[in-house]
């Protein structure tokens, strides 16, 4: 497994655990209908080509009584490129780091893959979406009821969030390929802000989970106990042969750690960090994230 599909298993893990206008004038309003119906096309006529937020919204019920339980989102970017063989796409990470997929499109669904059977269908504001609903992954008990949607941002290839710095026996210093990932839950208010960048011959991957209200400072722990009464805890991970042959693992278990929040608000979070990995490696960084991921 690797180590993004083990972070898609963490955050679905998360999601068990929540179970517990105005309008203008008449002109106005007609011209923004008419704005709007002209938007409206067949997307074997658009070019999909440039840079798509992906969204997923995942709406928890209790089966029995289809009562709502929560909400659970994700944001990342997603790059399209229409070629003479197809349209290339991969998540932002991956692009131009590993062989796309193709996809392909009809009057009114994109297909991601020749794997993809239910597709993107067009939606009048030119996103794309599509819907499922299936048992939770842990308990049939409750209902996953999920919005699948595709927001074009840019007409061109934006790949870059921020800036993703490791010092130590791993080493990795990346400015203009650094993706960002967010997560986030409707019954708290902890928080996820993960960066991932190519390494080696796979991914590399600093995940923030913030569990309170933070402000400008200095955090440290010795070591992560699960759960946590912690602010914000750092995790550092990857599957790529040369990290799994420095550490050990895919995954450091840290101790040590000091975070120094720089900077944190609605814009962008940025920082330092130290922590002694299992490797007894001693490692410095720093990171940068911009949080330009909207709904």
């Amino acid at each position: 497994m690797s180590w993004s599909k083990g972070i898609f298993a963490l955050l679905l893990n998360s999601i068990f655990l929540c179970i517990q206008g105005c309008s203008g004038s008449d002109n106005t309003s007609n011209n923004s209908s008419e704005e709007s119906s002209l938007q409206i096309k067949s997307l074997s006529e658009m070019d999909l080509t440039g840079t798509w937020l992906h969204e997923v919204k995942v709406d928890v019920y209790e089966k029995s009584t289809n009562k709502y339980l929560s909400t659970h989102y994700t944001l990342q970017r997603y790059v399209f490129e229409e070629t003479n063989y197809g349209i290339a796409n991969d998540w932002c990470w991956g692009y131009g780091h590993r062989p796309p997929a193709y996809a392909q499109k009809s009057k009114d669904y994109l297909y991601l893959s020749a794997d993809d059977s239910s597709g993107f269908r067009l939606q009048s504001d030119n996103s794309l979406q599509r819907t499922s609903e299936e048992p939770h992954h842990l308990d049939e008990a409750y209902i996953d009821r999920s919005t699948y949607t595709l927001r074009k941002i840019s007409e061109n290839v934006q790949i870059d969030s921020g800036t993703f710095i490791l010092n130590g026996p791993v080493s990795i210093t990346e400015y203009s390929h650094v993706c960002a990932w967010e997560v986030s839950r409707s019954w708290d208010i902890h928080r996820s802000i993960e960066l991932i960048v190519p390494y080696g011959d796979e991914v590399i991957s600093m995940r923030f989970e913030i569990y309170d209200d933070l402000s400008v400072g200095s955090y440290g722990y010795a070591t992560l106990n699960v759960p946590t009464t912690l602010p914000i805890s750092l995790h550092i991970g990857s599957n790529a042969t040369e990290f799994v042959n420095t550490v050990g693992s895919n995954g450091f278990w840290l101790t040590n750690v000091e975070i120094n929040l720089i900077e944190y608000n609605d814009e962008k979070m940025s920082g330092t960090f130290s922590f002694t990995g299992q490797d007894d490696g001693e490692y410095s960084g720093e990171f940068e994230v911009y949080f330009d991921l909207k709904i």
